[in-house]
C-alpha cells in the first residue's frame, strides 16, 4: 500500500471511528491488560498520540474482518445471486486488510497493540 492510499485509510478511519469511541475501547483495553501507551493517557493527551492510531487501527480491523465474514455468508447464502456475487467480490478485494486485521487482532490478544 502506498502513502496515498495510506492517507486515505487513516482518513476514512477517522471519519468511521469517532476518538471518543476509540477512548472508551482503550481504556478498556488497558484496564484489561492491553497497553498501547506506557500510562493510561487523558482524552485530550489520547487524541495526539500513536496510542490512538494504534486503538482506532485495531477497531478498524476488527471491523473488516465482520464484514468480510458477512460477506462470505452471503456469498454462501445467495449462491450465484448478484447480491452474493458482489458481496463476494467486496471481501475478495480487502483480503489484504483482513490478513492485516488477523495480525492486529492476534496482536490485542498478545498485549502488543
Amino acid at each position: 500500500m502506498g502513502p496515498f492510499e495510506r492517507q486515505i485509510e487513516h482518513k476514512v478511519v477517522d471519519v468511521v471511528i469517532p476518538d471518543a469511541l476509540s477512548f472508551v475501547l482503550y481504556r478498556k483495553a488497558y484496564a484489561a491488560g492491553f497497553r498501547s501507551s506506557r500510562e493510561l493517557l487523558e482524552f485530550d493527551d489520547y487524541r495526539n498520540s500513536k496510542a490512538r492510531e494504534k486503538t482506532e487501527s485495531a477497531m478498524y480491523s476488527l471491523l473488516l474482518i465482520y464484514f468480510a465474514w458477512h460477506g462470505i455468508l452471503g456469498a454462501m447464502h445467495y449462491g450465484a445471486s448478484l447480491l452474493g456475487s458482489a458481496e463476494a467480490t467486496a471481501s475478495a478485494i480487502k483480503g489484504i486488510e483482513i490478513v492485516r486485521g488477523v495480525k492486529d487482532a492476534t496482536g490485542i490478544l498478545r498485549g502488543k497493540i
